[in-house]
């Protein structure tokens, strides 16, 4: 009773970390579900001469250097915007139409956007032949799916770590001292008391 325990102190919780979210991950260039061959590109004549390439995504005049007195003629299913990936003709001479635009030289349809039910044409003549072209379809949004983004995960709640509650210390407060627990008789004047009176 001469002793009082100090309070004990509330233990402080650490901080929960703040989660951190995953990026979503980005479309790559490999369309999946049904947007292959037959949904973008339907070559009509001359399959021989324009090829398909990356899935169907792509057209071109094939690998190498196109021939003389080439032709080929490709219908779009879809409307589309086209990607230029290569384009080096005749100018003039070797050409490509499409839907009324004709592109010659260096100069390809870069974001031509072609209705459904488009043509593209491909002429060459009986002369001077280059590398060719490769036009794609622009990424297709339906086409690329994103990847569902990642929950953040949260980070562990640390437990609280109690403070251990200090010890009472050798020296008694309050009413505790010499006479409350000894007391020199008169005449004892070889005894003495110590520690405030509690030895």
């Amino acid at each position: 009773s001469c002793y009082p325990t100090p309070a004990p102190t509330a233990p402080t919780a650490a901080p929960t970390a703040s989660p951190t979210a995953t990026p979503t991950a980005q479309p790559t260039r490999v369309p999946t579900g049904g947007c292959f061959a037959s949904d973008f590109f339907s070559i009509v004549s001359g399959a021989g001469t324009c090829v398909t390439s990356e899935r169907a995504t792509c057209i071109s005049d094939g690998p190498g250097n196109y021939g003389n007195n080439e032709r080929c003629l490709i219908r779009v299913l879809k409307t589309i915007p086209l990607e230029v990936r290569e384009f080096v003709t005749e100018a003039t001479h070797d050409r490509l139409d499409i839907s009324g635009q004709s592109f010659s030289g260096t100069t390809g349809p870069q974001g031509v956007t072609v209705r459904a039910g488009g043509l593209i044409s491909w002429t060459s003549d009986h002369s001077s032949t280059t590398a060719g072209w490769t036009i794609c379809i622009e990424p297709y949004a339906s086409c690329y799916p994103t990847a569902a983004p990642t929950a953040p995960t949260a980070a562990p709640t640390l437990s609280p770590t109690a403070t251990p509650t200090d010890q009472p210390t050798g020296v008694p407060t309050g009413g505790c001292f010499a006479a409350n627990f000894f007391s020199v008789v008169p005449g004892g004047s070889n005894c003495v008391t110590s520690e405030r009176a509690t030895c």
